[in-house]
């Protein structure tokens, strides 16, 4: 299964799975510049997420990312979010 796939089974975005990558708690198959995933770990990643586990706020919000800001202890992130503008 290639990497948006899984994503989009998964309830997440392709970003995180890269994330996930490189934290060690998914591993892909390369072909070329492609990633993909095998079902039985994708099956993995949907038992562990049912189990309730950790729950972030993080790409649960629909939007365009306008503008971020960085200093080394927060991020500020501009976003369009329909007709609204969060920050």
């Amino acid at each position: 299964m290639r990497i948006g796939a899984a994503a989009a089974a998964l309830g997440v975005s392709v970003d995180t799975l890269r994330r996930w990558e490189r934290d060690g708690r998914v591993e892909f198959e390369r072909r070329g510049n492609q990633r993909y995933i095998h079902a039985d770990e994708v099956a993995r990643l949907l038992r562990e997420r049912s189990r309730g586990g950790q729950s972030s706020a993080r790409n649960r919000l629909g939007g365009v990312v306008l503008a971020v800001k960085r200093d080394g202890v927060m991020a500020q992130v501009e976003m369009a979010c329909g007709p609204y503008r969060v920050v």
